[in-house]
C-alpha cells in the first residue's frame, strides 16, 4: 500500500490543493493520522472526496484563476521572457510567433506570450495550447475590444 493506492482526499471545494489523502486501510488521513472529521475542525469547509472530484475542482479553481485575457506587453517585456528562461514550443510564421515559458506557473499552466505584426502580448494558458489558438485568442480579443465607430 502506498499513497498512490488512495481514492479519496481531504480538500477545501474551490482550492488548488488538498489537504490530506485518505488512508483506505485505516480511513485516517496519510499524512497526520486524522480522521476526517478532526481534519475539518481544524479546515473549515473542509470535505472529503475523491480523488477525480477533487481534480476536476482544482481544474475550475485553476481556470478561474488564470483565464484573463490577453494583456499588451512592449517589445522589452517580451525579449526579456524570450532570453530569461529556454523558451518551450517556439513557433514563427505568418506574420505571428508564439512561445511558452519553459517553468510552470501551476501543474500545466505556463506563461505564453505572442506577437502578431508589431504588437506583443502575454497570456497564462495550459502548455498544451497550440500556437494558432493563441494567435487566434489574442485576435479575438482584439476583435471583441475594438472601438466601435459611429457614423
Amino acid at each position: 500500500m502506498n499513497i498512490l493506492d488512495c481514492s479519496h482526499l481531504m480538500a477545501v471545494p474551490g482550492q488548488t490543493f488538498c489537504i490530506d489523502v485518505i488512508n483506505p486501510e485505516t480511513g485516517r488521513t496519510w499524512i497526520q493520522g486524522q480522521t476526517p472529521e478532526e481534519v475539518q475542525a481544524r479546515c473549515p469547509g473542509a470535505q472529503l472526496m475523491t480523488c477525480a472530484a477533487f481534480d476536476a475542482s482544482r481544474g475550475t479553481a485553476l481556470a478561474a484563476r488564470f483565464l484573463r485575457p490577453p494583456v499588451e506587453i512592449n517589445e522589452e517585456r517580451w525579449f526579456d521572457m524570450l532570453e530569461v528562461l529556454p523558451p518551450e514550443d517556439w513557433h514563427r510564421g505568418a506574420g505571428s510567433e508564439s512561445f511558452k515559458m519553459c517553468e510552470r506557473t501551476d501543474g500545466e499552466w505556463t506563461g505564453c506570450f505572442v506577437r502578431i505584426g508589431v504588437r506583443y502580448w502575454e497570456l497564462t494558458r495550459k502548455a498544451s495550447t497550440p500556437h494558432a489558438e493563441l494567435v487566434d485568442m489574442v485576435r479575438k480579443h482584439l476583435a471583441d475590444t475594438a472601438p466601435v465607430s459611429v457614423g
